[in-house]
């Protein structure tokens, strides 16, 4: 047995637990440790050891959090000796309580005077202490589902189909549906796939489905093809006709075509050379703004940037939430049809700058305008930022969101397939995510449009990406940003009359490896500071 502790204590990365002669026995058969990264768990994988490995805690859930989740099990299905693991946790540990004017929220370690604390380390579920799930819970469902569907040949209809069941053929359990969507339009008609699955455990075959692309007429981006697998009868965890696994994939046309042209409104755009800045958008019932647009890299920290350590590096910086830019360069030149203002806005750090230098083609005919940017740094800034993008705060009244992207719930680069792409509409304030312990919510990524607009629908404002094949993210709330990174109960935050709207070329991901060691969101899902890739929408 101390040839084995000494085995597993070597490598440094590991906390093993060893409880009782059952347990060392038992880890003579497996080998089960805590929170690698996904490097060392393949390095492990490869090992010349023939035990299986099952992560006792792994993908730490703590507030806004379970990104990279796809990465591990991509590996954990690549290497046969990768047996899964145990999320840690199920459900937030906090206590139910109601302030005097009678909201409800949770508490956690300290609230009552308890000492010592873990103040808010156990508020780290996956569902809400009501059991209501967090957005990372589908994500989880995602990831864990047992079929998986891989396109050989969109055109054809052409399929692989992989049960990843251990004892169960797919036609024992599941019916298959699926439809072709046009652009992601709504309407679009299930379909049955009649033929017997006939899908062994373990095992793959070849799926061909009628799909009939080549006349799906697409407006502008392309054909969504979804296909769904629903439980054939009613078992005790779940009734009939429950999805337990969907696939999306898209066939792209890429034409270049805007979903709206303001042409027939005698829209009015304002720029301010004192402001050097966007200042009004009136399409005849007053400014739509209350306040101008400002370039941003914040937005609040999650749980994973605070006990990762990141949020020190903006603090570091002498950067901070709510910080204004510097008003910078402003010129103006213009044609029969096309006014084109040019402006700069310079957020200033200890030893450097982020310079945000913007370009308004503003089409007077047609009533709309493109806002080009490109963010130039000197000296130094943090090497990775949380967002590039700008901020608008829009005057009440502007209580509605739909959006062609992902959804209908919040995602981030790093948890999206659990979020299929389409075009969804959501009232702003069940966009927020009540997370025990406040911190940055509601963001929705690949975004081709969003437009927010009043209850009437006479008053608009959309937004469109010029990025055909990465889109945009967006984020829309009720409550100022700012209050979301003082708060630590949700008892603390007011809801706004106002609409803080971001719109964002690229934002960071929410990470999930765990919540303490280095940060936990992956590289190719952070935002480089320094340089900063140019961007336009």
């Amino acid at each position: 047995d101390q040839e084995l502790t000494s085995e597993l204590q070597q490598h440094g990365y590991m906390n093993v637990i060893l409880v009782g002669q059952c347990t060392m026995s038992l880890l003579k058969k497996k080998i089960s440790f805590m929170y690698p990264r996904v490097p060392q768990l393949i390095e492990y994988a490869l090992k010349t050891d023939d035990r299986p490995i099952i992560l006792c805690e792994y993908a730490h859930a703590m507030g806004n959090s379970v990104g990279n989740l796809e990465e591990y099990w991509k590996t954990i299905r690549k290497y046969k000796r990768l047996q899964g693991g145990f999320i840690w946790d199920w459900s937030d540990q906090g206590l139910k309580e109601q302030t005097k004017d009678g909201k409800t929220y949770y508490t956690f370690g300290g609230d009552y005077g308890d000492k010592p604390n873990d103040y808010n380390f156990n508020i780290n579920g996956i569902i809400f202490p009501d059991r209501t799930p967090h957005p990372a819970y589908y994500q989880v469902k995602k990831c864990y589902q047992h079929i998986r569907v891989k396109a050989l040949n969109l055109v054809a209809g052409r399929f692989e189909l992989k049960n990843d069941f251990f004892f169960t053929d797919l036609d024992e359990i599941c019916n298959l549906h699926y439809k072709v969507s046009p652009d992601h339009l709504p309407g679009a008609e299930w379909k049955r796939y009649e033929s017997p699955l006939n899908c062994k455990p373990q095992t793959s075959q070849l799926l061909v489905l009628d799909l009939d692309l080549k006349n799906q007429q697409a407006a502008c981006y392309g054909n969504s093809i979804v296909l769904s697998f629903t439980l054939k009868n009613d078992y005790a965890w779940a009734p009939k006709g429950h999805e337990i696994a969907f696939m999306e994939f898209f066939a792209p046309i890429y034409k270049r075509a805007l979903p709206l042209q303001l042409r027939d409104t005698a829209a009015k755009f304002e720029f301010s050379e004192f402001e050097s800045n966007l200042v009004s958008i009136d399409v005849g019932k007053g400014n739509m703004l209350n306040m101008a647009p400002k370039f941003s890299i914040f937005r609040p920290s999650t749980d994973n940037e605070v006990g990762g350590q990141y949020f020190h590096t903006y603090i570091d910086h002498e950067l901070k939430l709510g910080q204004s830019p510097t008003k910078g360069n402003y010129s103006t030149s213009s044609s029969n049809s096309l006014n084109i203002i040019n402006t700069s806005a310079r957020l200033d750090a200890k030893a450097g700058s982020l310079t945000a230098a913007m370009s308004y083609h503003v089409h007077i005919r047609d009533n709309f305008f493109v806002m080009n940017n490109r963010v130039i740094t000197q000296g130094e800034v943090p090497e990775y930022i949380q967002r590039v993008g700008f901020d608008f705060v829009l005057k009440p009244g502007f209580d509605n969101v739909i959006w062609y992207g992902r959804g209908p719930f919040e995602n981030y680069p790093d948890r999206k397939t659990a979020t299929p792409i389409g075009i969804y509409c959501k009232d702003v304030k069940d966009m927020f995510v009540p997370y025990i312990f406040p911190q940055e919510t509601g963001n929705f990524t690949d975004v081709k449009w969003t437009c927010v607009f009043s209850k009437s629908r006479k008053d608009a404002l959309l937004f469109v990406s010029t990025n055909e094949k990465r889109g945009m993210n967006f984020t829309a709330r009720k409550i100022n940003p700012e209050d979301l990174q003082k708060a630590t109960h949700t008892s603390e935050l007011k809801w706004s009359q106002e609409t803080y709207l971001q719109i964002d070329h690229a934002v960071m991901g929410v990470g999930g490896d765990d919540a303490w060691m280095d940060f936990s969101v992956w590289p190719k899902y952070r935002v480089q500071g320094n340089p900063v890739k140019p961007h336009k929408w």
